[in-house]
């Protein structure tokens, strides 16, 4: 997978109760998504495949406003 953004795209992994962590991705400062690391691998995989797809959508519309708006 080679795809390329043009903005900052973040990161976050942060402890929570127990032995758990919760990622946070972040886009500027928006935040698009987050949730509870599960051991399971196909877990994982659809959370990226997810968090992907929000990208391209969220990167997608930005392209379409900018062409509707360039003067």
């Amino acid at each position: 997978m080679n795809k390329k953004y043009n903005k900052t795209i973040s990161i976050v992994e942060l402890p929570t109760f127990a032995r758990n962590t919760q990622i946070q991705i972040f886009v500027e400062d928006r935040l698009i998504n987050q949730f509870i690391v599960n051991p399971s691998e196909e877990f994982l995989e659809n959370q990226v495949n997810f968090t992907i797809n929000i990208l391209d959508e969220l990167f997608a519309n930005d392209q379409n406003f900018k062409k509707e708006f360039s003067y």
